[in-house]
């Protein structure tokens, strides 16, 4: 059985000059829905892109989180990203580096007690329920400090709304200009499978409704002056 995640996510990283409180709100502000060519569930099978295939081993993993990532995702992706680069003509290592900061797929073995994603982790409860943790990480949210904590419980075909910021401080070394991270995820427990099958991306092109006028909000926020 392979437990199947789907997550809406935004990252921004903003210099402190321009953090105002408008650029703020309209960060947090979502559209209905958008084109998505990652990955669906029909007839309890899960089909992704046939691109996939040398990088997702079906029978080994437990968990697939699947991640449609604003201004990325529905850009065109890694396609898109790798034109970029090559056109700067910069080295593999560079392109590498940066598809890492933008993982559409994360794949999970089946034997991973607690499945670390991003800046959260999943954990089955004695229950049998699947727990979301908050798996703080200052050089991925910035300060200040948080605890790891339990979120909430996710339920298949419900959604949940993790909103988060940090400030990243780099002025005592010279370096860089204060910045400020904001995240915003919306993660929805899709369901389990026991089937992959890769088909081309034409196939899997459909327009995702984004929840986020019935989800259940976690703002973990601070505010910054």
């Amino acid at each position: 059985m392979i437990q199947v995640f789907h997550i809406f996510k935004k990252h921004a990283q903003i210099l402190k000059a321009d953090y105002t409180p408008d650029l703020r709100k309209s960060f947090f502000e979502w559209e209905d829905q958008m084109t998505s060519r990652l990955g669906t569930i029909q007839n309890n099978k899960l089909l992704l892109p046939a691109d996939q295939k040398e990088r997702i081993n079906s029978n080994r993993i437990g968990t697939l989180i699947i991640q449609d990532i604003i201004g990325y995702s529905d850009k065109g992706g890694r396609p898109v990203l790798e034109r970029e680069v090559r056109k700067l003509d910069f080295p593999d290592w560079y392109l590498e580096n940066w598809l890492k900061q933008y993982p559409e797929f994360i794949a999970i073995n089946k034997e991973d007690r607690i499945r670390h994603f991003e800046i959260f982790s999943l954990e089955t409860a004695p229950s049998g329920e699947i727990e979301l943790f908050l798996r703080y990480n200052e050089l991925h949210i910035g300060r200040p400090w948080r605890k790891d904590f339990k979120l909430c419980s996710l339920k298949i075909g419900q959604a949940v709304e993790i909103l988060i910021n940090g400030k990243l401080d780099f002025t005592m070394t010279g370096r860089r200009e204060r910045s400020y991270s904001e995240f915003d995820y919306i993660i929805h427990y899709l369901g389990d499978v026991q089937t992959i099958e890769f088909v081309a991306e034409n196939k899997l092109e459909m327009m995702r409704e984004i929840p986020w006028k019935t989800t259940k909000k976690i703002d973990l926020r601070k505010a910054f002056y």
